[in-house]
């Protein structure tokens, strides 16, 4: 059985995350402006401020999820999406 090292098995999260966010990219778009908090499919956690999200994670007690910053219209000119 092939021993799987913390950067893979932390790659291997990340990418679920981020298919999560292809998949409802719709949905999320409603969340202009503000950061999500992921963890697999689930979405935790919204917030305008990060302060916010920090304040869940550590509420929550989690090591393992994803935060993710969906851009409002007038960054995405800035910002890659």
């Amino acid at each position: 059985m092939k021993r799987i090292t913390p950067i893979e098995k932390d790659a291997r999260r990340s990418s679920r995350e981020l298919d999560t966010l292809e998949e409802r990219f719709e949905e999320f778009s409603a969340f202009s402006g503000e950061w999500l908090l992921l963890q697999g499919d689930q979405l935790l956690a919204h917030s305008r401020d990060y302060r916010d999200i920090a304040a869940e994670i550590q509420k929550r007690g989690l090591k393992d999820c994803f935060v993710h910053y969906v851009p409002n219209p007038a960054e995405r000119d800035f910002i890659p999406v």
